[in-house]
């Protein structure tokens, strides 16, 4: 089943998964670090669309202006 040295080394990393609560503690860690981390990138995303919004809308509103006074 177990073929290749990827497999024996994903077999090895699952063992240490499943026996070892230090390993357990640290890659829940890590994970937690890198969810964190997308939601961070996720926020700075909508934040940067919502001011690209609010300028388009700006600029909307002041072309419009510069119509009616025409």
């Amino acid at each position: 089943m177990l073929k290749s040295r990827a497999g024996y080394l994903l077999g090895a990393a699952a063992l240490m998964l499943l026996l070892s609560p230090t390993v357990r503690k640290a890659v829940r860690s890590w994970a937690v670090k890198g969810v964190g981390a997308a939601l961070d990138v996720t926020d700075q995303v909508k934040g940067f669309g919502d001011s690209i919004r609010s300028s388009a809308n700006t600029n909307e509103m002041e072309m419009e202006k510069g119509n009616r006074m025409v």
